[in-house]
This record gives structure tokens, sequence and C-alpha cells, in this order.
């Protein structure tokens, strides 16, 4: 994972994750999300097309495009979403940190970057995890907490094939999160 820096005044504005990365990353990213956004549906389509003049299978053809859409459909939704900060309601932004702090060496992340704006973490490399290539973001705005997981494939391109599977993290970290949250607030109101 490169890491990048990220820019928290943009991200909280507008409720996504801004990143401050070279131009090579951004055409990359643009041409591995092209192809499998549009050049695979566009290529089974044309498969159809040719069965159909040269009178070949066309049951498989169509099965081919309907699949390849179907998933192009999928990819295009995760990665409209890749990048989109979920809210949740804190306390005040150095406990919502302590929290999160707790949480994160709880669930075993790595942290790669922790300061007063945001908190960057990582997990370690294990042969046996599928969690390889993780990157949770939490930015801290006011007594609330915004938060993003991300996915790293090879030469760090972001996977939004792993979309749903980062969603499952998030919600894990924020009901623990809202779980820590509740449980000082009543600790607060009985003393």
């Amino acid at each position: 994972m490169l890491l990048e820096k990220i820019d928290v005044e943009k991200s909280i504005k507008n409720q996504k994750v801004y990143r401050k990365n070279w131009v090579v990353i951004k055409i990359i990213d643009f041409l591995m999300n092209f192809i499998f956004i549009v050049v695979f549906p566009f290529f089974a389509f044309i498969n159809i097309k040719r069965n159909l003049n040269i009178g070949g299978d066309i049951f498989f053809s169509t099965f081919l495009f309907i699949i390849t859409l179907i998933l192009a459909i999928l990819f295009l939704y995760a990665l409209i979403n890749i990048n989109k900060l979920r809210k949740v309601k804190g306390i005040s932004p150095k406990e919502n940190k302590a929290v999160i702090t707790t949480i994160l060496e709880e669930f075993e992340w790595k942290l790669y970057r922790n300061n007063i704006q945001f908190t960057q973490a990582t997990f370690d490399w294990n042969w046996f995890s599928f969690d390889y290539g993780k990157e949770i973001i939490i930015l801290y705005e006011n007594e609330n907490i915004l938060i993003n997981c991300v996915s790293y494939g090879r030469w760090d391109l972001k996977l939004f094939s792993h979309w749903f599977i980062n969603r499952k993290k998030e919600n894990e970290i924020i009901v623990e999160f809202e779980n820590q949250i509740q449980l000082r607030v009543e600790k607060k109101f009985s003393n």
C-alpha cells in the first residue's frame, strides 16, 4: 500500500476520502476500472453480435454477456462508493480517538498514522488471512467519526471488488465503537 496522504478538510466536507497521489496512479486506476466496467461487457456484446452473424451458439454468448454486465454493474456500484465515508456519532474528539485506538488494537490493526485529524491503520501480512492489503481510515469531525475501509492489491491498485467485505469490516468497528461509547455515556451518568 502506498498509504498516500489524505486531504482531511476536503474529505470531511465532501464525505469521501480524497487522497493526494501521483497522476500515474490515477491513470492506472482509471484504466483498470475501465477494463472491468466497459471493455469486458463490450467484448461480450461483440461476441453475441458475431455469433448472430455466423449462426453460432447464441445461448452461451448471451449468458456470458449477462454475467459480464451484472459484474460490471456491481463493480460500478462499488467503484462509486469505494471512497465514501460513513458518519458515526461519538462523544468528544479526545474520547473518540481513545476508543478507536483501543478498538483497532483489539482487532489487531497496525496503526500507521494516528494524529488529531485522523487515524490510518493497516493489517499485517499473514499467510492465513484474507485481510492483507486492507486499510482503514477514520477521520475525526467534532464529536463524530468518519470511517472508510479500502483493499489494495498488486501494484497498490484499489480492489473495488472487495467493497462488500470492506463494509463488513467497517460495520464491525462501528458496532464496537457504538457499544464502547454507550458504555462510557452510561458510566458518566451513573456517577
